[in-house]
């Protein structure tokens, strides 16, 4: 918690709460997948289950990756791997 604004995260440097934010949309995006996957195969045998989990999959490792704390001290530093979609 910043001592100043006492606002969780606001002590932060801009690149890595936004670093942050974005793998935290990444993770939202695998909950979204995973959710259709419940309800699809709650209604649906017929359905792949196995491609839309290795969908949520590749999207939880790319945030773990990101989240990973050499990727994070880059991001504090102002250094970039690779851009992010």
């Amino acid at each position: 918690m910043s001592a100043g604004t006492g606002i969780p995260g606001t002590d932060l440097p801009p690149r890595l709460r936004r670093l942050i934010e974005r793998e935290r949309r990444r993770l939202g995006h695998a909950t979204a997948v995973l959710n259709c996957l419940m309800v699809a195969a709650m209604y649906d045998e017929r359905i792949d289950a196995s491609a839309v989990a290795k969908v949520a999959c590749s999207l939880v490792s790319k945030a773990i990756d990101k989240l990973d704390s050499v990727e994070l001290l880059r991001a504090v530093e102002g250094k970039s791997t690779q851009t992010l979609p």
